[in-house]
C-alpha cells in the first residue's frame, strides 16, 4: 500500500528517519563518526545506513515522495551528526 504525502510531511518524515539512523550510527561507529569534520566523511555510513532506510521507504511511499523523504533522511542524519552546521 502506497500513503500518498505532500512535500513538507515527507521531508519531515524523512528527517526524523535520518536522526535515527544517525544515532544508531553514532553508537556502531563513534569513532568516525566523532571525528568526522565534513559531509564526505561520513559518506560511506550514510549510504550503508539509507540502503536500509530505502527498503522500508520503498515499500511506503510512491518514487516522487521516496526522493522526498530521501532529501530529509539525509538532512536529519546531517543535522544530528552536526548539529550547529547552520551557523558554520
Amino acid at each position: 500500500m502506497v500513503i500518498p504525502i505532500d512535500a513538507k510531511m515527507g521531508f519531515d518524515m524523512g528527517k526524523l528517519f535520518g536522526q535515527q539512523s544517525a544515532a544508531l550510527a553514532k553508537v556502531t561507529y563513534a569513532i568516525i563518526i566523532n571525528g568526522a569534520e565534513v559531509e564526505s566523511d561520513l559518506l560511506d555510513i550514510m549510504s550503508l545506513y539509507w540502503q536500509c532506510d530505502k527498503l522500508l521507504v520503498a515499500s511506503m511511499f510512491s518514487e516522487f515522495d521516496a526522493l522526498i523523504v530521501g532529501e530529509g533522511w539525509r538532512e536529519g542524519f546531517l543535522d544530528y551528526v552536526f548539529p550547529l552546521r547552520y551557523y558554520a
